[in-house]
């Protein structure tokens, strides 16, 4: 019911047979909008003392098609941001679930930044093997494991040339606790290595009466503390090497440095150190000294002939854990 006159000099528009049609008209600023069940069908601008309807808008919306045509054409796009956006869109009954964006793009859920709380030392124990390196350690080591108390996050390392050593040092570990704590671990818990899962490790733990836990596969930050703490022991052992300018055979005394500076110093997790959380007492720290630094020793008097020097040039790599002493390295050997 209107009559078309393009070579009228202005073409006006009725606001009021606009809203009778059931649209809405907001005039905003130099702006004009005109809805339709809360779409936006047309917009305008004011020129002078009009609003003019923008053409462009209004041939855009003569295509009307449901959000999930649109999701289809708008290769794959959240169909919530699709709702939001200036388009002429039908209603329909479809779902909003769409297989192929379930396949293409799933992803897995954050895992928890925290692990279940645990109020006894030695009451979960987990453990990471980490390794080959590419170099053999002084000792000829290829590896090293670490067992870390979650209670305390007191960590012990243990140096291996297979992995197929691991059955040996867990054994190493359970019966240290055993002997030093009067404790057994009540879980062992893992990535899903062979190293864990074969039959002489389960068979002792089973003995034991120690639970045994493994992450699902494909998702080693399940077993979080484990994986961060070789990280960060093997990300100090690097910076040190590199400090010291030692050789990489070092890595194993670098490795074991870290590992006893980490359990003697602050933990932002515990709010002490690990040693404090674990034995009660304030860590002795009037030992440390820089790996790598040049020490002088003194030669036994018993090896020591007339003419003999009584001290060698040495380096230090670090403390030593069977005795109250220290651990000193000939590089020039």
């Amino acid at each position: 019911n209107v009559m078309f006159a393009p070579e009228a000099p202005c073409n006006l528009l009725s606001v009021k047979c606009i809203t009778d049609k059931g649209l809405k008209v907001i005039f905003e600023n130099d702006k004009c909008q005109v809805l339709f069940q809360n779409k936006i069908v047309a917009l305008g601008e004011l020129n002078g003392n009009l609003y003019e309807l923008q053409e462009k808008v209004l041939a855009a919306k003569e295509t009307s098609r449901c959000v999930h045509e649109w999701h289809l054409l708008l290769a794959h796009k959240n169909i919530h941001d699709i709702r939001k956006m200036n388009l002429n869109i039908k209603q329909c009954n479809c779902s909003d679930i769409c297989e192929h964006c379930i396949k293409g793009k799933m992803a897995t859920k954050p895992f928890p930044k925290k692990s279940s709380e645990v109020n006894n030392m030695f009451d979960v124990v987990v453990s990471d093997v980490c390794g080959p390196f590419q170099v053999e350690s002084v000792g000829r080591a290829k590896y090293f494991v670490t067992f870390i108390d979650v209670y305390s996050r007191y960590s012990k390392v243990y140096f291996m040339r297979n992995k197929s050593d691991v059955f040996e040092k867990l054994r190493e570990f359970v019966e240290n606790v055993k002997t030093k704590f009067h404790l057994k671990p009540k879980v062992v818990r893992s990535d899903r290595g062979g190293e864990y899962l074969n039959e002489n490790v389960q068979k002792y733990l089973k003995s034991e009466g120690i639970e045994f836990q493994c992450t699902v596969g494909y998702a080693p930050q399940q077993n979080g503390i484990a994986e961060r703490k070789n990280r960060s022991l093997v990300e100090a052992a690097r910076t040190m090497l590199s400090d010291s300018g030692l050789a990489k055979c070092w890595w194993a005394e670098a490795i074991n440095t870290a590992n006893y500076v980490q359990n003697n110093t602050f933990s932002s997790v515990l709010n002490c150190s690990p040693y404090e959380k674990l034995f009660g007492e304030s860590p002795k720290m009037n030992d440390l000294h820089k790996f790598g630094e040049p020490v002088y020793a003194k030669i036994p008097d018993v090896k020591c002939r007339k003419l003999d020097d009584k001290a060698e040039k040495l380096v230090f790599v670090g403390y030593d854990m069977i005795s109250n002493g220290y651990r000193l390295g000939d590089v020039t050997k």
